[in-house]
């Protein structure tokens, strides 16, 4: 795990020197899950990422009503 936290570091510090136009954190995170993907490496995620916008609005706690005027 450290050596992803060394190469995110690394994408981060060298890449705005290379291009200022490309968002460095956004990519750093991008390279390093898709290297931890390839290579199967066992690090620990944010959390589960639903694989339909209905599993999102299942999840989220949307209020139920019928969009009546208050007044």
């Amino acid at each position: 795990m450290l050596g992803v936290v060394v190469g995110v570091a690394a994408v981060m510090l060298l890449l705005p020197k290379l291009n200022k136009a490309l968002p460095a954190s956004l990519i750093a995170v991008l390279l390093a899950t898709v290297a931890a993907e390839l290579l199967h490496v066992d690090i620990p995620r944010i959390g589960a990422l639903p694989h339909s916008l209905s599993a999102l609005t299942r999840s989220c706690c949307w209020p139920s009503s019928t969009w009546q005027p208050v007044w």
